[in-house]
């Protein structure tokens, strides 16, 4: 009887352990506004500039914000301020995610802090915390309903307050486990190589590319499963984007959650090369070809 019991506890314990491990926090976006590093957040008069648009690369859209001290301080003495986020996928999760920021207000607290996500109803936060305090407040507000091509935007709802460390994420339990997602140049164009382990009997993988890491396309698709565990799969893209061009993965289990891996980065070493003969190819006794756009060359 007691080594029964044992037993169950054990496989509970087990359990619970096992639910832990495979909860994951994938992080969206982050911003701790280290680069506001004018003025600063404990004085009435030390605040710095205000800043413009796409100054800061998570937050590209901005009214009446100002640089304090490793913090951004919105709004002023008469009107209110806010910092909107650039373009976002919340789709992933099933559209359920978060969006935490530390805040504190004025000199006494003037109002509160709305956060506005694209279709979503706004959620309100209020806070205690004022310039004096030593720490600042954290604030949660959990969504659902999140589609992709959305901006979060932080705003006062009355004059002024200091936002800092503002993260948009999902935790979940992710039966896929990406190990390594690379990718290098080829002869044959750009290869990408990964290894993911998982639970699940049929994850869709979708290779996608972007030219500026912000709107991916699909490229590939394939299907794996455990059967396929601590093997690699590869992928070459034979034809390249020029310049730059970003790498992905977007994986979906089952269940039809989703998981994105790390971008990628390769640099097209030669753009959309290709071997022309000429119109009139021998001229003097020679070859003469066409080599990508602007390059001849005589054989």
């Amino acid at each position: 009887m007691l080594r029964s019991l044992r037993n169950v506890i054990i496989f509970l314990i087990a359990l619970t352990l096992n639910q832990i491990v495979s909860a994951q926090t994938v992080t969206i976006l982050s911003e701790d506004f280290a680069g506001l590093s004018a003025g600063d957040n404990i004085t009435t008069n030390g605040t710095g500039a205000a800043i413009a648009n796409s100054t800061l690369s998570n937050f590209t859209l901005v009214s009446s914000a100002y640089s304090a001290g490793g913090m951004v301080k919105l709004g002023s003495s008469s009107v209110t301020g806010y910092i909107q986020s650039k373009t976002l996928d919340l789709s992933v999760n099933g559209g359920a995610f978060s969006v935490s920021f530390d805040v504190k207000g004025w000199t006494f607290v003037e109002g509160n802090i709305t956060v506005s996500v694209t279709g979503l109803t706004s959620q309100t936060a209020s806070y205690t915390a004022t310039m004096s305090s030593t720490t600042l407040d954290n604030k949660v507000l959990n969504f659902t309903g999140g589609t992709a091509g959305s901006t979060v935007r932080i705003s006062t709802t009355a004059k002024r307050a200091f936002i800092d460390n503002a993260r948009v994420y999902y935790t979940g339990t992710l039966p896929i486990k990406l190990e390594e997602f690379v990718g290098f140049n080829t002869i044959n164009g750009h290869c990408l190589k990964w290894l993911l382990n998982t639970d699940s009997d049929n994850v869709i993988v979708d290779v996608e590319r972007s030219s500026n890491s912000s709107q991916f396309e699909t490229i590939y698709s394939t299907a794996t499963s455990q059967n396929f565990n601590n093997k690699y799969a590869t992928y070459t893209d034979t034809k390249p984007l020029v310049n730059n061009n970003y790498y992905r993965l977007k994986m979906t289990d089952i269940d039809g959650k989703i998981t994105y891996s790390n971008v990628v980065s390769i640099l097209s070493t030669i753009p959309n090369t290709a071997v022309k003969i000429l119109s009139n190819p021998i001229q003097n006794g020679l070859l003469q070809v066409q080599v990508g756009q602007a390059q001849s060359i005589v054989l």
